[in-house]
């Protein structure tokens, strides 16, 4: 019975984010099958999803920042078609889910781990960590948080580990008790080191700005249209242009700065909106009108 209303549990909670999906589906591509992202990855990207995949042509990119940006990609792939590179890809990406996850001090309790091979549910815990892991590491580019579901799993090992390691003494001294004890103490660290030290040290200017001038643009009571211009040397890390879903209905627009043609074709359509310039890659980025013609 428990079984049964297990899975009648899980199948309802399958079926009603499946539904969700697909209607974010529906409303961002115009197909309940066809996700965002991979819209996305078949209109811009020419390095493939995984590294057996094979590139696509050269695609005739508008922008010189999305083309340097995909390039970039592409370097990456063509250096995992070598042994070494992709060693040294495969290396970094394990470091990252590593630290993504435990970090240099959380990990540390993982030392017990043999010992948990003896029960068959950590046997399977562990082997779905590890074929699951092998899988992200085929990915051409991987973020950390694409393991995000293996969370539970993982420190449902580390919990376990520690409960193995409560029972270690050492000349009847209770040297596992005593790691336990201690280990809120290196998770206090790991927060501080991991969240708290990385924030205070962060400043990026660039995206203050850009907060800045979108607060004092969104409640001044009008409508705008902010042409961004980039360096040919710009950093793809640092992007200007992000709107909303609803493009037309939002108080301000983002638009890259293209070729004269296509420019008066954009500002012929924002016609009603008031157009700035920003110079993204001026050491003081502000706005000022945008004269195009």
């Amino acid at each position: 019975m428990g079984l049964r209303r297990t899975v009648a549990v899980a199948s309802a909670v399958c079926l009603l984010g499946a539904g969700w999906m697909a209607f974010y589906n529906w409303r961002v591509t115009g197909n309940p099958l066809q996700m965002p992202y991979l819209l996305h990855e078949s209109t811009y990207a020419m390095a493939p999803t995984f590294i057996w995949q094979r590139t696509r042509s050269v695609l005739p990119y508008r922008h010189a920042s999305i083309r340097n940006y995909q390039f970039s990609e592409l370097d990456v792939y063509n250096s995992e078609q070598t042994l070494s590179g992709f060693a040294l890809e495969t290396r970094r990406k394990a470091t990252e889910l590593f630290f993504f996850f435990l970090g240099s001090v959380l990990g540390l309790p993982l030392i017990a781990l043999p010992w948990l091979w003896r029960d068959r549910w950590m046997q399977f815990a562990l082997g779905t960590c590890i074929l699951f892991a092998a899988a992200l590491l085929m990915e051409t580019h991987m973020f950390p948080h694409y393991a995000a579901p293996l969370t539970c799993i993982v420190y449902l090992l580390l919990i376990q580990s520690l409960r193995r390691l409560r029972l270690v003494a050492w000349r009847a001294v209770p040297v596992g008790l005593l790691l336990v004890w201690l280990f809120p103490l290196a998770c206090a660290y790991h927060l501080w080191t991991s969240f708290a030290l990385p924030i205070r040290g962060f400043e990026p200017d660039w995206a203050l700005g850009r907060a800045a001038i979108l607060d004092r643009l969104e409640h001044d009571g009008d409508r705008h249209l902010i042409v961004v211009r980039y360096d040919d040397d710009h950093d793809p890390n640092h992007e200007w242009v992000y709107n909303a879903a609803d493009i037309d209905g939002s108080r301000v627009v983002w638009a890259r700065e293209m070729d004269p043609d296509s420019n008066r074709r954009l500002l012929t359509y924002f016609a009603r909106r008031r157009v700035w310039l920003l110079e993204a890659d001026a050491d003081a980025p502000s706005l000022t009108p945008y004269q195009a013609f």
